[in-house]
């Protein structure tokens, strides 16, 4: 039998290769005003997504969606940011960046060994479907390397 989108996805989780992208460091400092850092990572992300950029895409996903939840009411700053950046099908943006920090929370440095996964899978996949890989995800990294 072959394999499934989602044997793909939830190997993607596990993978471990040598990197070819150059890893990067937080993108913002976290001196700077929230404002200011959620804007500079923002618009890094849009860019990511209009250059096709499919690992990078997700990095800076990564960062916004942790900016958004250094606030103590994520979804509301979120509100307050989109408002002010006239921003358009802001859900559509919240949801895959919500996705993608929920997912890599526990390793940002996952993303890089991707080879299936992207931005735009995240965002349009199923719910049932995300939960079943986040719950993959967190079943193994929640091992220690004893039990491996």
């Amino acid at each position: 039998m072959g394999e499934t989108k989602m044997d793909k996805y939830k190997r993607d989780l596990l993978m471990i290769s040598s990197i070819t992208i150059q890893q990067i460091t937080c993108p913002y400092d976290p001196l700077d005003s929230w404002e200011l850092s959620m804007r500079n990572v923002y618009s890094t992300f849009k860019q990511k997504i209009k250059q096709r950029q499919r690992i990078m895409t997700m990095v800076y996903a990564y960062y916004v969606g942790e900016l958004i939840n250094l606030s103590n009411t994520p979804r509301e700053k979120w509100l307050e940011f989109v408002q002010l950046r006239q921003i358009r099908e802001e859900y559509h943006y919240y949801l895959g960046i919500t996705r993608i920090y929920k997912l890599f929370k526990s390793n940002v440095n996952q993303i890089y060994q991707t080879s299936h996964l992207s931005y735009r899978i995240l965002l349009d996949m199923k719910s049932h479907d995300y939960r079943e890989l986040v719950r993959y995800h967190l079943s193994f990294s929640e091992l220690t390397f004893d039990e491996l």
